[in-house]
């Protein structure tokens, strides 16, 4: 790009240095800009300039300018003046009234030709054939008579347009589905606090659930968690829990009875001594007197018949004293079975009377 020009003698100009003349309201000296616009009353040397420029694109400049004499600074630091218009090696065009008159000769005669100011070389041939090639694989952008790249173009867009609106339908069709299941009078969260809990639910808070349960950190409940919290959802409110009432126990005057009964003596005149020193014997004996008194004659277990004398020997051995004792025992025992059951059924706890979220720690307590 050209910064500045100093011309010492040539037509209008005598002794124009640049870097005196072109100076700015603070001093600093002014160059030329990627675009410069030059004006001035007529014959103030605009056409001048133009002719040293387009001199050091066609190397030659009128005659008609005694000892001309200019240097033109590039913004590279490279000169050239009017000894070397265009050992610059730059490319410079320039269209003023000269380049119309040599080129454009019929604007002024109408008899006269153009002159060529421009040739195709091999490398114009290259872009020629190139812009031919783009276009033959752009094709025609006639409307309804595409062909190449623009009947592509049509085709995407056709086809861009149409996914668009699948896409806007997808998204309203989602947007109802989640309206509809937060605040829907039928199947929304909001109406139904009985189970979630939320009568001010919306459609905001289900989208950060929908986040939360999308996040890679959650832990989605198993399936005894589920049957936990569904029965927990349809239980009812249950009454208070009684007071525990310790039972009344009367371990002391068991004890004593049996102390008692397992203490006091019997007659021992008229007793059959193997049955007295084997108490298992004694208790088969006795449930056998009992299953055969009055109902059979002969051993039901021997086939033997049965002795007046053996009888009365048995009837001697269990009399009325020890069955009386036999009785009591079986009281007292009978005693003892129901102190245990009550002390049993104090100590249970039933676990109706509490929310079901309690009754594995129940069962717990309980050893269930």
């Amino acid at each position: 790009m050209i910064k500045k020009v100093s011309i010492n003698n040539l037509a209008v100009f005598q002794g124009f240095d640049w870097d005196k003349e072109v100076v700015d309201e603070q001093g600093t000296v002014c160059a030329f800009r990627a675009i410069n616009v030059i004006y001035g009353r007529n014959y103030s040397g605009k056409t001048s300039l133009s002719r040293i420029l387009r001199a050091m694109e066609t190397g030659e400049l009128s005659d008609k300018y005694q000892n001309p004499s200019f240097s033109v600074t590039f913004a590279d630091g490279s000169m050239s003046d009017h000894n070397s218009l265009i050992s610059h090696g730059k490319k410079i065009r320039v269209f003023n009234e000269d380049f119309v008159r040599d080129n454009l000769r019929f604007t002024i005669n109408p008899d006269e030709s153009i002159e060529p100011f421009a040739i195709l070389g091999d490398d114009n041939n290259k872009i020629e054939k190139e812009i031919e090639a783009i276009e033959s694989e752009l094709g025609s952008k006639e409307s309804g008579k595409e062909t190449g790249l623009y009947a592509q173009q049509t085709t995407t867009k056709t086809k861009f347009n149409k996914a668009s609106q699948e896409r806007k339908k997808a998204i309203d069709a989602l947007e109802k589905q989640l309206s509809d299941k937060a605040t829907g009078r039928k199947i929304g969260i909001k109406y139904k606090p009985e189970r979630f809990g939320d009568q001010n639910y919306n459609i905001q808070k289900l989208r950060t659930d929908i986040e939360t349960v999308l996040d890679a950190n959650y832990r989605p409940p198993n399936d005894k968690q589920l049957a936990q919290c569904e029965k927990l959802i349809t239980e009812k409110n249950l009454q208070p829990i009684p007071p525990f009432r310790r039972p009344s126990l009367n371990i002391a005057s068991l004890a004593d009875k049996a102390e008692v009964l397992v203490t006091k003596k019997i007659s021992e005149s008229n007793k059959i001594e193997e049955l007295i020193k084997d108490a298992v014997m004694n208790r088969w004996v006795n449930d056998g007197r009992i299953h055969h008194k009055g109902k059979r004659t002969n051993c039901a277990f021997c086939g033997n018949p049965i002795s007046e004398d053996r009888w009365s020997k048995l009837e001697m051995h269990f009399d009325e004293e020890s069955e009386k004792l036999e009785k009591d025992i079986v009281s007292l025992i009978a005693q003892i079975d129901a102190e245990k059951n009550s002390v049993t059924s104090a100590l249970s706890i039933n676990n109706a009377l509490f929310y079901s979220s309690f009754h594995g720690r129940l069962d717990e307590l309980t050893g269930r």
